[in-house]
């Protein structure tokens, strides 16, 4: 078996934050965007490409205060697109749309949050990668 290793280090990669702009830029229809507005989405397009094209990815992340990183959430929100990486459906439940893919999630922390631990309700970065891993199709995750 061969394949392609696609590496996305977002330690060292510039993740902005989302500002009204860019909000404004993924909300317009994609044929009426400005060429400023399709600047601004260039970098989320191609963070979202590089998810298409995976079958599989490995996410190594630290847990800052039971949660995500500032850096790691942004990225979220750079590849959390409608229409793109998860649909509305006319019931107004969602689909993913990354489906077949799988993911290994591996987690630093400096405690123990397995069931039955005193401290395992405090960690809110496993529930929340796995739900929006799910939400954008990724529901084999490890």
């Amino acid at each position: 078996m061969t394949g392609r290793i696609i590496e996305r280090d977002i330690a060292t990669t510039e993740l902005p934050f989302l500002e009204l702009p860019w909000i404004v830029a993924n909300f317009s229809k994609p044929s009426a965007r400005t060429d400023e507005q399709r600047e601004l989405l260039r970098f989320s397009d191609d963070l979202v490409a590089e998810l298409q094209q995976a079958d599989h990815y490995l996410l190594a992340t630290p847990m800052y205060n039971f949660g995500i990183p500032a850096r790691l959430k942004s990225y979220v929100d750079h590849i959390v697109r409608a229409g793109i990486t998860f649909r509305t459906n006319a019931d107004g439940s969602y689909t993913g749309l990354l489906t077949g893919k799988k993911a290994t999630v591996i987690i630093a922390s400096a405690g123990e949050y397995t069931p039955g631990a005193p401290t395992e309700g405090l960690d809110t970065l496993k529930p929340y990668l796995r739900e929006i891993l799910g939400f954008i199709g990724v529901t084999d995750v490890t």
